[in-house]
């Protein structure tokens, strides 16, 4: 790729800004301040490593107790940058005493006379007992110049409940230490105490696309072993504004005394900055020695580019590629335009294969990209089907700015022709969308009240041979729970890349009786070793009509009798009315001559029966029923065991059989006509007799 080259121009804002400029997003740390010397001695940052301590007495004799006295004030040097504080504070004091003692102290920090805060804390001090005390208490956001700071110490103290004086000569004595390793008496502070800003005006360098951004870094409390003097303490991320920073190097690290110069170097090659005027982000951070925390801040720029376009072109996929003759090879590339200026592009190609019969073919020939926009364009190399096979054509792709012809780029991209393999591919689908029966909420087939249903096999020749096809449907039920029939069921000679409609048409047998099943349609090739594929059907079943026959006690009749039963049957099928009989089996052939005993009437005792007297029910209606049992005089005594469902004018089952049993018990006679048929045979034999 030749690219021009880019003489930039870089109107930098000399002043670097922050962001913001609240203490909402600021970061405080925890610094503790140790008293040293007299008691208007020094307030500092350095933790006591001697083992002699100093001290100052708060109370001296019994007549101080009870009164507030001054202790003393610590005040630290001037600092070196203004800060705030916010957050919990907290003192520590080490007390002695001899005698009981409880002892209030009161810390005030002051920073040009003006008391910035306070607090009081207590402890209780045994008699020859040195012993540390503390409490803290919360600060409120409160800013500080970098005047000194000075610790205001005051103390009161009581004899605690039932002590006693020391003895004379001794004097009640209390003591404040302090100074040593082991009396580190001290005021802890939550501070911003590191500041970073803008440093000296940042500087560009076109040829090697890098800025530099220096930034001062100060703490309150100095430089010196409290800021890093090497590059791993600091970091930098810069980016036009509204996009994603990246990171910079850090060149140098300089200590001017009073802060830290960090010299940052922000590279900005492979990417797009925006022409013209912009602001950009800066995100600075600096980890210090005396906390150990990073703190950061944000702040703004504004750079100046002059536009330039440039342009780079990408394979989203292979740049080389195998088409088999007659079919294409489709190559896809990234046409960004990575300068800073808009600009029109023209694409063109070159393919010494052309004259052969080779055909080149580009969606898009002229382009108009933004800075940093980029568009895909579309390839598609075809081999003739007289190539040779494994013959390779080489296509240049070159695209060129309009603006200035030395700005473009080219890529090669290299098409293999092969001559294609037999394919024996295949595929079967189910027609779904046009298939009034098929419900997409349970992704089924719906067969209502046992009707028949088609279902149109969709089978497709994916391959590149013509091919013969065995078509079968299979069902998981045994006995098989469909009639199933497949119109045509052989397909002879189906060409390449041409479908063609099967009918499946199926029934479910009268004796099944399940809601749910699932098909598998399966089709098996010719070619290539007989090929399979196959294609699962879900079927639902439902069932307009619904019988109830509730039977508290068993039914029985006596041989010649007869027994009445009402049960309730209803539709619920809530759109359609439905046009019903009853359909009644046996099981042993006993029970089978028991089915011409069975009669059905509606509510107004009319005779149901197919096909002249149907019952209407109207959509979910339910409605009584009464069956009639009458039991010839000599009919076989014992159980009777029958089926009963309701069935619709097309003789098809509509509802799930309901069990009917009854028993035929032997006829009897009364003891009265015993007696009157004997007295009958008396008269008669008598007669004869005589």
């Amino acid at each position: 790729m030749r690219r021009a080259l880019l003489f930039l121009f870089f109107a930098m804002l000399l002043l670097l800004y922050p962001q913001g400029g609240t203490a909402s997003g600021e970061t405080f740390a925890s610094v503790d301040l140790y008293i040293y010397g007299d008691p208007d001695g020094q307030l500092q940052i350095d933790e006591p490593s001697t083992s002699n301590s100093e001290s100052v007495v708060i109370g001296d004799g019994e007549q101080s107790a009870g009164n507030t006295q001054e202790v003393g004030r610590w005040t630290t040097s001037s600092l070196y940058a203004s800060a705030n504080i916010s957050g919990d504070w907290s003192g520590k004091a080490w007390i002695s005493a001899n005698r009981d003692v409880t002892v209030t102290l009161t810390y005030t920090l002051i920073q040009n006379d003006e008391n910035l805060d306070s607090f009081q804390f207590a402890g209780d001090v045994g008699s020859g007992e040195t012993v540390a005390i503390g409490g803290e208490s919360d600060f409120s956001l409160t800013g500080i110049d970098d005047s000194p700071l000075t610790l205001l110490i005051e103390s009161t103290w009581t004899a605690q409940p039932g002590s006693t004086p020391p003895p004379p000569p001794a004097n009640t004595t209390i003591t404040l230490e302090y100074g040593a390793s082991s009396r580190d008496t001290s005021v802890s502070i939550s501070i911003s105490h590191v500041q970073i800003s803008g440093g000296s005006p940042s500087n560009h360098n076109a040829g090697q696309s890098q800025v530099t951004v220096y930034l001062h870094v100060f703490d309150v409390f100095g430089v010196d072993d409290i800021l890093g003097k090497t590059a791993g303490y600091y970091n930098m991320r810069m980016a036009p504004e509204g996009e994603s920073l990246w990171s910079s190097t850090v060149d140098k690290v300089t200590d001017r005394g009073d802060y830290v110069e960090v010299q940052f170097i922000w590279s900005y090659e492979g990417h797009t900055l925006p022409a013209g005027e912009h602001s950009y982000t800066i995100e600075a951070g600096a980890t210090d020695l005396l906390s150990e925390i990073e703190w950061s801040v944000n702040l703004q720029t504004t750079i100046f580019i002059e536009p330039k376009p440039d342009i780079e072109i990408d394979p989203v996929s292979s740049v080389s590629k195998t088409a088999e003759f007659g079919k294409s090879a489709i190559y896809t590339l990234s046409i960004q335009n990575t300068g800073s200026g808009d600009d029109e592009f023209i694409v063109t190609y070159d393919n010494n294969d052309e004259a052969q019969g080779w055909t080149i073919d580009i969606d898009l020939y002229d382009l108009e990209l933004d800075a940093g926009d980029s568009e895909n364009i579309k390839v598609t190399v075809t081999p003739p089907d007289t190539a040779s096979d494994g013959q390779e054509s080489p296509t240049q792709i070159t695209v060129t700015a309009s603006s200035d012809p030395d700005i473009y780029d080219t890529l090669t991209l290299l098409t293999t022709a092969k001559e294609p393999e037999p394919d024996w591919d295949f595929s079967v689908g189910v027609g779904k969308d046009e298939n009034e029966n098929y419900d997409l909420s349970c992704g089924c087939f719906v067969i209502s009240d046992r009707a028949e249903i088609e279902i149109t096999i969709i089978l497709t020749n994916e391959g590149n041979q013509q091919n013969n096809y065995n078509l079968e449907a299979i069902s998981d039920e045994s006995p098989n729970a469909f009639s199933l029939d497949f119109n045509p069921g052989f397909v002879s000679s189906l060409p390449s890349g041409q479908s063609i409609n099967l009918i499946l048409t199926l029934k479910p047998r009268d004796d099944y009786s399940g809601q749910s099943t699932y098909l598998v349609v399966e089709a098996t090739s010719s070619g290539d070793g007989r090929k399979e594929e196959s294609e699962p059907i879900s079927i639902m079943l439902e069932q307009s009509g619904n019988v109830v026959i509730s039977i508290s006690s068993p039914l029985k009749a006596s041989q010649g009798g007869a027994i009445t039963h009402s049960f309730q049957i209803s539709n619920t099928n809530a759109e359609e009315a439905k046009r019903i009989y009853f359909a009644v089996s046996g099981i042993t052939s006993n029970d089978k001559l028991a089915v011409g005993w069975i009669t059905f009437e509606d509510k107004d005792g009319k005779l149901i029966a197919y096909p002249s007297s149907l019952l209407t029910l109207l959509p979910s209606q339910s409605v009584e029923v009464t069956l009639r049992i009458s039991i010839p005089s000599s009919a076989d005594i014992g159980s009777y065991n029958l089926k009963i469902w309701m069935a619709n004018e097309l003789n098809l089952r509509i509802s799930d059989q309901a069990d009917l049993d009854f028993v035929a018990t032997q006829a009897t006679v009364t003891e009265e006509s015993d007696y009157l048929l004997y007295g009958v045979l008396v008269l008669i034999l008598g007669g004869v007799l005589v």
